[in-house]
């Protein structure tokens, strides 16, 4: 097997980041003891808010695309209202496992899978 020798180096993890399939790691001292810290690298928070961004602009142009071309209906407000509300329906049934009834998040389901932080 051969190793890139530009991927492969040693450093020092309490002293900086090391960056490992889109994960930077960092060791840091807690108390008495050392423990890993894990954070998303840069590059793929990045690109992970570039996405979001896009399929939100993408979702916007749809809508303003609705909104022109029905535009001349007289009440096409009310119509859109519906579409909303049956959007919204879906959004939330995909989601209501995770939804309390004023539609946030439960807190028990954020600490089981991304525990404190």
């Amino acid at each position: 097997m051969e190793i890139s020798e530009e991927k492969l180096k040693v450093i020092n993890l309490r002293k900086q980041y090391s960056k490992f399939l889109g994960v930077k790691i960092k060791v840091v001292k807690k108390a008495d003891k050392y423990v890993l810290r894990s954070y998303m690298s840069d590059k793929i928070v990045k690109c992970e808010v570039n996405n979001l961004v896009n399929q939100i602009k993408q979702y916007n142009f749809m809508v303003f695309g609705i909104h022109n071309y029905y535009r001349y209906a007289t009440i096409v407000n009310h119509d859109c209202i519906k579409v909303k509300f049956s959007v919204y329906m879906f959004m939330y049934h995909q989601l209501r496992g995770y939804l309390k009834k004023n539609g946030f998040i439960q807190r028990n389901v954020i600490l089981k899978n991304y525990g404190k932080s």
